[in-house]
C-alpha cells in the first residue's frame, strides 16, 4: 500500500485597502451667488467644498476676483470646508465683477477642481450701505463681536460716524495691544476704547488715521470680559483698517500689583 502524504494548504487572504479617491472636489455652496447684484464693496466670499481640501492650494491667486488688480487674503477653515476670500481694498463701485476658483485647487488627496469655478456678481454704489465689512451690524456693546487674540482680521471699515465694537475674554492678566494699520484713510480722527464689561471703566485713544500707518493701544488687563470701540470721529471719511489684539506678559508691578497704566505710540501733530 502506497501512503499518500497529506498536505493542508493554508490560504493568506491580504486585508483590503480603501480605493484611491480619484473624484475631484467641486464648490457646493457660495455666500455670494452667480448673478448677483448690488454686492458690498468689501464683501467677503464664502466657498464650501464638497470634500476636505489641501490648504496650501487655498490661497491667492488660486483665488482671486478677476481684473481688479490689489490682492486678496484667503482663509481656509478646515471644520467646514470653507474657504474665504476677502479683499484688500474696495471693488470697483457699480461695476461688473468675476470670482475665480482656480482649477489649481485641491483636495487633500491631490485631485485638482480643473476646470475653473467663477462666478459673476455686480456691486453697487459708493456709498456707506455698501461699505459695512462682514462684522457687521457690531455697532453697539450689545452687538459686540467676539474676535480671537492674537490673530489679524483683514479689511474692515468705518464709514462716516460710525463705531464698531469687538468682545474677548481673558482668564488671567495680560497686556493687550491693539493694532489697527490703515489701507485706507485720509488722516481723519480715529478712536479706540477698551471698556471693562458693558458699563465698568474705560480707556481712550484718539490719534489720526493715515494710510500705511500702524497704530497700537496697550493696556494690562486682569481676567475678566472686555469690549473694545474703534471709531471714525469723521462723518464724510471712509477707513479700512486690519485688526489684531496681540497679548503679551505684562511687566511687573513695582509692589506686585496689577497696574492698569496706559502705554501707546505718542500722537500725531495732527490728532484730535
Amino acid at each position: 500500500m502506497i501512503a499518500l502524504a497529506g498536505f493542508v494548504a493554508w490560504g493568506c487572504s491580504s486585508v483590503g485597502s480603501d480605493p484611491a479617491d480619484t473624484t475631484p472636489p467641486m464648490v457646493v455652496s457660495r455666500s455670494v451667488q452667480n448673478g448677483e447684484t448690488d454686492v458690498g464693496l468689501i464683501e467677503r466670499f464664502d466657498i464650501q467644498f464638497s470634500e476636505p481640501m489641501d490648504p496650501a492650494t487655498i490661497v491667492f491667486p488660486n483665488i482671486y476676483v478677476a481684473g481688479r488688480g490689489p490682492v486678496g487674503y484667503v482663509e481656509y477653515d478646515p471644520a467646514s470646508r470653507t474657504a474665504s476670500f476677502i479683499p484688500d481694498t474696495l471693488y470697483s463701485a457699480s461695476a461688473a465683477q468675476l470670482l475665480v476658483i482656480s482649477g489649481e485647487v485641491a483636495d487633500d488627496s491631490g485631485n485638482a477642481l480643473g476646470v475653473p469655478d467663477t462666478t459673476e456678481f455686480e456691486t453697487g454704489p459708493f456709498d456707506c450701505g455698501h461699505l459695512a465689512d462682514y462684522f457687521e451690524p457690531n455697532e453697539s456693546i450689545a452687538q459686540a463681536t467676539p474676535i480671537e487674540l492674537d490673530r489679524t482680521y483683514r479689511t474692515l471699515a468705518t464709514c462716516g460716524i460710525d463705531e464698531d465694537f469687538y468682545s474677548f475674554a481673558l482668564t488671567e492678566t495680560a497686556l493687550v495691544a491693539a493694532r489697527t494699520t490703515f489701507s485706507h484713510a485720509d488722516s481723519a480722527p480715529w478712536q479706540m476704547r477698551y471698556q471693562e464689561g458693558e458699563t465698568g471703566p474705560s480707556a481712550t485713544l484718539v490719534a489720526a488715521a493715515v494710510t500705511g500707518e500702524t497704530v497700537s493701544f496697550q493696556y494690562i488687563f486682569p481676567p475678566g470680559a472686555y469690549n473694545l470701540r474703534v471709531s471714525s470721529e469723521d462723518d464724510e471719511e471712509m477707513i479700512l483698517y486690519d485688526l489684531l489684539l496681540e497679548t503679551g506678559v505684562p511687566p511687573p508691578s513695582p509692589r506686585g500689583a496689577v497696574s492698569r497704566a496706559v502705554a501707546v505710540r505718542p500722537w500725531p501733530a495732527d490728532a484730535r
